[in-house]
């Protein structure tokens, strides 16, 4: 099993007004508010998403994403990242060596458990493929969303986002390629604690 982003998230799950905030750091005078730093504050919280991301191995911000796999299991398909928002599609490689997709009522996503999965429908089975490397492919939408409009709408945990920030200003504040001694040892004892909890157990194969 492979998996790999498609789609990266469009927006970050904290704002350049709430990393400001953290950092104290002051817009200069002028509409819209900009600080000379804020394209380096702005990398800076994507560097501690995708960070955080591989860490509790969960999406921060909505994307789309894919796994691939060389041929259907016997039953389910664990599907790395959480939350799962939908199933976008399933493609295979049939016996006869073309590309088919598999229809939507011929399977079910489970996301009430982390990482979820997704089953072919009871007294069915997947499909069978063609011996060939990469035959299945399953794209779906994950990721924590704020957005009240959305029937998957799932905060950002206070804690993931509270370890992003410390690693942002750390980074801000510290821009040597290595800091040592307390204040790394004391970061890392910090942002760990934070994650642990979220962090799932994957059983990639």
């Amino acid at each position: 099993m492979t998996f790999k982003v498609i789609t990266p998230p469009t927006a970050e799950p904290i704002t350049i007004e709430e990393a400001r905030l953290d950092l104290r750091v002051t817009p200069d005078d002028g509409s819209p508010p900009f600080h000379p730093d804020d394209t380096l504050i702005m990398s800076l919280v994507s560097a501690a998403r995708e960070y955080c991301e591989q860490y509790v191995r969960r999406a921060l911000a909505p994307q789309t994403v894919e796994v691939v796999l060389d041929d259907f299991p016997d039953n389910e398909i664990q599907l790395p990242m959480s939350p799962i928002a939908s199933i976008t599609s399933i493609k295979y490689i049939d016996g006869d060596g073309n590309q088919q997709t598999l229809s939507s009522g011929l399977y079910v996503l489970d996301n009430d458990q982390e990482p979820g999965w997704v089953l072919p429908l009871l007294n069915t089975e997947w499909p069978a493929t063609y011996e060939v490397v990469n035959a299945v492919r399953v794209r779906y939408e994950v990721g924590y969303t704020s957005a009240q409009d959305s029937p998957n709408n799932r905060p950002l945990p206070a804690a993931i986002r509270a370890a992003m920030l410390l690693l942002v200003c750390n980074w801000y504040e510290n821009r040597e390629a290595v800091v040592i001694g307390t204040i790394r040892s004391t970061l890392s004892f910090a942002v760990d604690a934070l994650l642990l909890p979220y962090r799932l157990r994957l059983s990639l194969s």
